[in-house]
């Protein structure tokens, strides 16, 4: 049906062209020429400013047939792929299975159409991005490939450009797959877990704000966390071997140490950083602030999105604590189901995203108000400490916002409290750490190797407290 509308190109008139063209900006007007000249294809504008092509239109639906059939083999550097099943999609981009014909390995392949120069430019800064950003948190580019390709459909001799991105496959999904598939059958990742995952993703995003230049992923939500280790299988091994610790005398904290040997590792990396950019923006007029504005609405999910990136200040600063921010309320997420605290307050009140978020408020549920289902331990499932943290980094003034390096140090405690056996640990103390090092000059942990590997559980040494905390503890 595609084709045979794609093919009648008189009988189309209205069809959208990406990039749009910006309110005020003069249309495209017709070619001038006599009367054997070639028209220029006609475009309109409407209200809301989006102009439209009758021959972009139809270079659209070609690229669509091409996503719905792409080819059976691809060539991406000196591998050979057969292409499978689409594992997702978004904007230009599709993710596709694919698998090394002479290997039978299995990677997951990012397909990018360029058909506009915004668009290639998109694609080769996110290729750039990637063999920069090399950290074992980060899901690392195999290899990357931008070509020409003549579409399976449309006119002959009518070529585009494609950008090729190869990965790892994590067959397992996102953070956001794994809770949410959970929440279904009333079950809920061990906080000892959610702090293990955050933790590996809080490192990479401290390592990307600690480069020169800085940068920030500006999209951080479970949706671009893969991992590994949370199979059912690997849950019940966590839970077997801490029951066995449990009744072999052990207390609390070795007992979820066991639970960690008894199964694999739990694994976190981010990835689509194709909405990364430098951080550390010096916003010196309005136009800086409405620039901001707009490349927030179109690469930060709002549920996820900072107070200072709905409504930029027209004179200030914009760091990397944006990702403080979306990373406070993943944990929150990962704690309720895969819901935004924002996102679920908006829906209840009936107000917008941006009202929820300048508001700051997270409201825990207790267990009178989930599901049945739910696990009575309702309090085990959040802890205190967690809660104390999570509302910390979701602080709406940015200036008193925790840097990761504080939030890095904090989930350090948090797990080897746990590992301590302690049951409580004290909510004042956290906050009061957490918030006090975003206003206290702290040192950066040494940076480990790329890709090396970093156990659970962390040493004494790196639960102590900073110089910083310390003194904010001994203060009255």
């Amino acid at each position: 049906v595609l084709r045979r509308v794609a093919g009648r190109t008189a009988s189309l008139r209205r069809l959208p062209v990406a990039p749009a063209v910006r309110p005020g900006q003069a249309p495209c007007r017709r070619g001038a020429g006599g009367r054997g000249a070639r028209p220029v294809a006609r475009r309109r504008a409407c209200a809301m400013g989006c102009s439209y092509s009758l021959e972009s239109g139809i270079q659209s639906l070609h690229a669509l047939l091409d996503a719905c059939a792409p080819r059976k083999t691809v060539s991406v550097g000196s591998r050979e792929l057969a292409l499978g099943k689409l594992l997702g999609e978004g904007g230009y981009s599709y993710v596709y299975l694919a698998i090394d014909t002479a290997t039978d390995r299995r990677y997951a392949l990012k397909k990018m159409l360029c058909q506009e120069p915004e668009q290639l430019g998109a694609a080769r800064t996110e290729i750039a991005t990637l063999r920069k950003c090399r950290h074992d948190g980060i899901l690392p580019l195999l290899s990357a490939e931008v070509v020409e390709e003549r579409p399976v459909s449309g006119p002959t001799g009518r070529v585009t450009k494609v950008a090729y991105l190869l990965f790892e496959l994590w067959e397992e999904g996102t953070l956001y797959d794994r809770v949410a598939e959970l929440a279904k059958d009333g079950r809920w990742l061990p906080p000892r877990v959610v702090l293990a995952l955050l933790l590996q993703v809080a490192e990479a995003l401290e390592w990307m704000a600690a480069q020169s230049p800085a940068l920030a992923h500006y999209d951080i939500k479970p949706h671009n966390i893969l991992v590994s280790g949370l199979s059912d299988a690997a849950l019940s091994a966590r839970a077997a071997a801490a029951a066995a610790a449990r009744r072999a005398g052990a207390g609390m904290g070795n007992s979820e140490r066991a639970g960690e040997r008894g199964s694999r590792r739990a694994r976190a990396v981010v990835m689509d950083l194709g909405s990364a950019r430098e951080c550390d923006v010096e916003l010196s007029s309005r136009r800086d602030a409405l620039e901001l504005a707009e490349f927030a609405e179109a690469h930060v999910t709002a549920s996820y999105r900072a107070p200072e990136l709905f409504d930029p200040p027209s004179h200030g600063k914009v760091d990397a604590k944006v990702d403080v921010w979306a990373l406070g309320a993943v944990l929150f997420a990962a704690m309720n189901g895969g819901r935004s605290p924002f996102e679920g307050e908006a829906g209840e009140v009936g107000g917008s995203l941006q009202l929820a978020a300048m508001s700051g408020k997270v409201r825990w549920k207790d267990k009178r108000e989930t599901d049945p289902r739910a696990p009575n331990d309702w309090a085990a499932q959040q802890p205190p400490a967690l809660r104390a943290l999570c509302e910390a980094m979701l602080t709406v003034d940015a200036a008193t916002r925790p840097t990761m390096s504080a939030v890095c140090d904090r989930m350090r405690a948090i797990i080897a409290a746990i590992d301590a056996g302690e049951d409580t640990v004290d909510t004042r103390a956290v906050a009061a750490d957490v918030a006090g090092a975003a206003q206290v000059e702290v040192e950066l942990p040494a940076m480990r190797p790329p890709h090396q590997e970093v156990p659970l559980s962390e040493s004494a040494a790196l639960a102590e407290p900073a110089e910083g905390d310390a003194a904010l503890e001994a203060a009255p």
